[in-house]
């Protein structure tokens, strides 16, 4: 394995089922979290005795990861998965997949891949495993919570609903901060790359990795300059702490006042 620099690389290894199938499932095993794995080993198969959070996980984890295969080989069949047989190509698409969401291992040329698939591996970096887990990314549960919330406020409904239970508006409020944080700190990580001479894609690739803890990268890491592998160095602190956990503990905790300001509506959207 090549773990200098460039995540794991499996490349030599894209065509041995055994080992992808492995790994694809210690990862998919890894992200699910604690609170999912107690309602499968305590209640096994009645669905109806599952934690909310446990039918969202393994819901959402399931959608992505198909989702996620079949758009990669869609898109990569051709250019990065270009010259493997199919059923390797359809492995390769299915582990980056998976990988993308917190494992760091790669059986794909990540610098091969074409623009769309390079913006797929974002998104689902960017999104990460479930909340409780070993991964990183936004979480899937907080994911699950804003793409609820804004098709329920497409379709003018106060109410989030899924697997007939109602989100609870605290929950709702808490995914909005988190995501505007992190993506906050991409940005700012992605700046500040950029200003010592980092492409912008390899700057977003970069900083979105390592926020995500997802340890991919397209070989740039060893040649940053100093002070672009501190903001790499915080930007993976602050994703294994969290984002919101990271911006409290930078704050002043200012109780609550008794008299609260008057409200009033603004334009949004």
């Amino acid at each position: 394995f090549d773990l200098l620099g460039t995540g794991a690389s499996l490349t030599t290894a894209a065509g041995a089922p055994l080992l992808n199938v492995v790994l694809m499932a210690l990862v998919i095993c890894g992200g699910l979290g604690f609170l999912v794995w107690d309602d499968l080993l305590t209640h096994g198969r009645h669905v109806r005795r599952w934690r909310l959070h446990s039918k969202i996980v393994l819901s959402f984890t399931m959608a992505l990861f198909a989702g996620g295969a079949l758009a990669f080989y869609v898109l990569e069949r051709d250019r990065a998965f270009a010259g493997a047989p199919t059923g390797q190509k359809i492995l390769m698409a299915a582990f980056q997949s998976v990988t993308a969401r917190t494992a760091g291992f790669n059986t794909a040329d990540l610098t091969a891949l074409s623009q769309s698939g390079t913006l797929l591996t974002l998104i689902l970096m960017f999104i990460g495993a479930g909340s409780g887990s070993t991964g990183g990314g936004i979480k899937v549960n907080t994911f699950a919570a804003l793409l609820l919330s804004a098709f329920a406020q497409a379709r003018r409904r106060e109410d989030v609903n899924i697997f007939r239970r109602r989100l609870d508006r605290d929950d709702i409020h808490k995914a909005y901060s988190n995501v505007t944080l992190y993506f906050l700190a991409c940005l700012a990580g992605c700046m500040v790359l950029c200003a010592q001479g980092v492409s912008m894609d390899d700057a977003l690739f970069e900083a979105i990795s390592a926020i995500g803890t997802v340890g991919l990268t397209r070989g740039l890491t060893p040649s940053l300059p100093e002070l672009s592998k501190l903001a790499v160095l915080l930007l993976m602190f602050a994703g294994r702490v969290g984002s919101m956990s990271v911006a409290m503990a930078v704050t002043r905790d200012q109780p609550q006042a008794k008299l609260r300001n008057v409200p009033e509506k603004i334009l949004i959207g």
